[in-house]
């Protein structure tokens, strides 16, 4: 349900108006004429704003748990290559892997979660700046 009266931002001043639903509305700082159609546009605009903010906030929970799934995963690594460095027959094949497993998982342990961190502050930034309206 459509609310019967909005706020809209003047296009010459730059205030905010009361908007009661009728064919043209005067602005009471500057006395200018605003449309119909330039306050549907600014309702458009508005709606697009909201679910651009939605869809970071999904993103950021995503990124959040997305650097935790990393961890436990570079976790499973390094436990592997514990296990594997202890094992009995140590060849050639199981130095590589070892080496591998160990790589990997202190990879994924400290490189990746920092740069999904990275990520995640930035979009939390420009949601932040959406939700201010700058």
């Amino acid at each position: 349900m459509e609310p019967k009266s909005k706020l809209v931002k003047c296009p010459r001043c730059g205030k905010m108006i009361l908007d009661t639903g009728g064919e043209t509305l005067t602005c009471k700082y500057c006395g200018a004429l605003i449309r119909r159609e330039e306050i549907e546009g600014q309702r458009d605009e508005d709606l697009e704003r909201k679910i651009q903010i939605v869809k970071l906030k999904w993103e950021i929970d995503m990124l959040e748990k997305k650097a935790k799934v990393t961890q436990v995963v570079a976790l499973v690594f390094i436990i592997l290559g514990i296990i594997m460095l202890f094992s009995p027959a140590f060849k050639i094949l199981q130095i590589i892997a070892t080496v591998i497993f160990f790589g990997f998982g202190l990879f994924m342990y400290f490189v990746l979660p920092q740069k999904i961190d990275k990520l995640r502050e930035e979009k939390k930034s420009l949601r932040t700046d959406l939700i201010s309206g700058r």
